[in-house]
């Protein structure tokens, strides 16, 4: 049980900081092009 709750936590921390960068990739994009635009 426990092995196995330790396996999944791991996916879901990365996604989660994955997901973190690309929205941070994501607003540096927009605010770039609204300032050259």
């Amino acid at each position: 049980g426990e092995g196995f709750l330790h396996f999944m936590r791991i996916p879901i921390l990365t996604i989660m900081i994955t997901i973190n960068i690309f929205k941070k990739t994501i607003r540096f994009d927009v605010t770039a092009n609204r300032a050259g635009g």
